[in-house]
């Protein structure tokens, strides 16, 4: 039984136990399984859902810098369906004869060897180091298009076995890695969620994955994607934290904007339940967080006033505490027993921010029996407070927004269960 999974991708069914649906694909092995990082060995893996971010200029940069420091550094063109780092590290006369698409096609006949010796030329850029380049394809690419429709080709061994174009992909690095001994090897992978890209996040054993993205809505849907498959696959478990964010296209303005921004939305998506699903084995803490959102980009007035809401409770004389403590009692409510009494009135902003100004001893006793509920089950409760600048159009009443929030923060600081995290532009 243990066999009948090789090839597939191994998704859990949600409500059912010790059941797994296998997922064969026609190219393999997809996004779904992931090898364990090689010990002993530093691959780096250059990734990114969106083309012209960047990625292959960060990659040939850091190439340099390694290579500066006296390091041996391999760098490896697989975009090979938009080939062309090489170009940028070495000069048309040192580009070398064959490049790593004519290994591939050449290995199914067992003429790999063949092309072997002349697919690695040593760029001139470092005097330090060295930075061994290996490309796409050779100085004459010859009948290219139609060698990229061989290359994901499986090929049969002597024996019988039957190896994929992926794990004919890391035979290569392995015996490049033997042949050249780098410190340290760079790939350059294809970008979205593509075959190419598939290999080379999961199936070369790299140490660390550097996810490049740029501050857009479009990104973050797409990295949920990937996110959200992996959770629902056998490659949870190896996944561990070799994923690191990389904020791409800073833009020369307003760099400190931005890049508060992008460190909130990477927070954000790694906060998700199915992201710290993955990462909870390896980080036990995560599995005993709850991540509840208090404010944010979304519209969501069940847990939160919109702007027009806040600005109108500001108008009819609520104070920014009272309304940030509504909030928050809405949110700790399915843990009060006695809900009409501790939990606040739902029906509308106005009276639940009206009760919770009323009755301050009953919103101290309903965060003490939720604070008591969590330590009983040893969860954490982690309140977040992001996008403050849609609370209101009137900066002039900001400040006050702000000052009332923070003072909820403290005051979260007197429970054993509470925490509050709460995202702050530099103009605010």
């Amino acid at each position: 039984m243990d066999q009948i999974p090789a090839g597939g991708s191994r998704l859990s069914l949600v409500g059912f136990e010790n059941i797994s649906l296998i997922d064969r694909l026609a190219t393999e092995p997809g996004w779904g399984v992931m090898d364990p990082a090689e010990a002993h060995k530093n691959r780096v893996v250059f990734y990114s859902m969106k083309g012209g971010v960047g990625r292959s200029t960060a990659l040939g940069v850091c190439a340099w810098a390694l290579a500066e420091q006296g390091r041996r550094v391999m760098v490896l063109d697989l975009d090979l369906e938009s080939p062309g780092l090489s170009a940028s590290l070495l000069p048309d006369d040192r580009q070398p004869k064959f490049g790593i698409t004519d290994w591939l096609v050449e290995d199914l006949v067992e003429n790999g060897d063949q092309v072997f010796e002349d697919m690695v030329a040593t760029s001139e850029l470092s005097r330090n180091g060295d930075i061994f380049v290996v490309p796409a394809h050779g100085a004459d690419p010859g009948e290219y298009v139609a060698k990229l429709g061989r290359v994901w080709m499986p090929k049969m061994d002597d024996q019988g076995h039957r190896h994929s174009w992926p794990q004919r992909l890391k035979r290569l690095l392995e015996k490049l890695e033997k042949q050249w001994r780098p410190d340290v090897v760079l790939i350059d992978s294809r970008a979205g969620i593509d075959d190419v890209a598939s290999a080379c996040v999961t199936a070369l054993g790299a140490n660390l994955i550097l996810l490049f993205a740029i501050d857009g809505d479009q990104t973050w849907s797409a990295y949920r994607v990937l996110f959200h498959h992996w959770n629902r696959s056998a490659s949870a478990d190896t996944i561990q934290s070799r994923l690191q964010m990389v904020a791409a296209m800073v833009p020369e303005t307003d760099r400190v904007a931005y890049l508060d921004g992008f460190r909130e939305r990477s927070w954000t998506i790694f906060s998700d339940d199915d992201i710290r699903s993955i990462l909870g084995p390896h980080v036990p803490a995560l599995s005993k967080v709850e991540v509840r959102q208090c404010y944010g980009e979304k519209a969501n007035p069940d847990r939160y006033p919109d702007m027009s809401t806040f600005e109108g409770l500001l108008k009819n004389g609520a104070k920014p505490y009272d309304i940030w403590r509504a909030v928050l009692v809405r949110q700790v409510r399915d843990q009060v027993r006695d809900q009409n009494r501790l939990g606040g009135p739902t029906d509308s902003w106005q009276n639940s921010v009206a009760w919770v100004s009323d009755n301050p001893e009953f919103v101290a006793r309903a965060f003490k029996e939720a604070d008591d509920a969590n330590s009983n089950s040893e969860k954490r409760i982690l309140f977040v407070f992001d996008a403050l600048d849609r609370t209101t159009s009137n900066w002039g009443d900001m400040d006050q927004i702000i000052s009332g929030l923070l003072r909820l923060v403290l005051d979260l600081k007197s429970y054993r269960r509470f925490h509050g995290k709460v995202f702050l532009r530099e103009d605010q």
